[in-house]
C-alpha cells in the first residue's frame, strides 16, 4: 500500500463524501456481481514473483495480469 500511493498518489488521496457502507438490495448485489464477474473474465491470476521479481507489489492489473490475493 505505501508503495502504490508513492507511485500513485491521487489515488490515495480519494475520500468518499460518505464514508457510510451503501445499503444492500437486489439491483446493488447485481451491479457487484457482474463487475466481479468482468474483473475475473479480464484479469488472469499470477504471483507478483511471477509478474514483476517481487513478493509483494500492489499494482494495477495494466498487462492483464494481477496477483488476486490483493
Amino acid at each position: 500500500h505505501y508503495d502504490f500511493c508513492k507511485l500513485h498518489p491521487g489515488e490515495c488521496s480519494i475520500r468518499p463524501t460518505n464514508p457510510a457502507p451503501a445499503p444492500m438490495s437486489d439491483g446493488l448485489m447485481r451491479k457487484l456481481l457482474n463487475v466481479t464477474a468482468r474483473v475475473n473474465a479480464a484479469v488472469k491470476p499470477m504471483s507478483d514473483m511471477d509478474i514483476y521479481g517481487k513478493d509483494e507489489v500492489w499494482a494495477y492489473p495494466d498487462k492483464g495480469v494481477g496477483d488476486c490475493e490483493d
